[in-house]
């Protein structure tokens, strides 16, 4: 017999869910998904994970010069959709400036 055992965080989804706190965003299908640790990943956690990775490695690896103009995009292919997605240097420049003041820390 297999045992099944629920998170907190999952029963809580449920509890959402069930109470239509999400006005229905949240279906039934995606609560029965993360019961079932089937993780489903929208468009906007793709745009995040693509965003993060032009944090942690700089935009030069991703800058793009589009041909006449002036202004480059980053495209950015995410690592686990192999999406890519196109950021124009307004919208990367939020992370382009964190990259650049970052400071390593060491631990002891």
């Amino acid at each position: 017999m297999k045992r099944l055992s629920i998170s907190p965080s999952k029963l809580e989804g449920f509890r959402i869910f069930y109470e239509e706190e999400y006005n229905g965003v949240k279906t039934a299908e995606d609560v029965i998904a993360s019961i079932k640790g089937e993780f489903i990943r929208n468009e906007k956690m793709i745009m995040g994970s693509a965003y993060h990775q032009l944090i942690e490695h700089g935009g030069e690896r991703y800058k793009k010069w589009p041909a006449g103009s002036d202004q480059a995009i980053y495209e950015v292919r995410e690592e686990e959709s192999k999406e890519v997605i196109s950021f124009t240097h307004t919208e990367a420049e939020p992370a382009l400036l964190f990259k650049a003041v970052s400071i390593p820390f060491w631990y002891d």
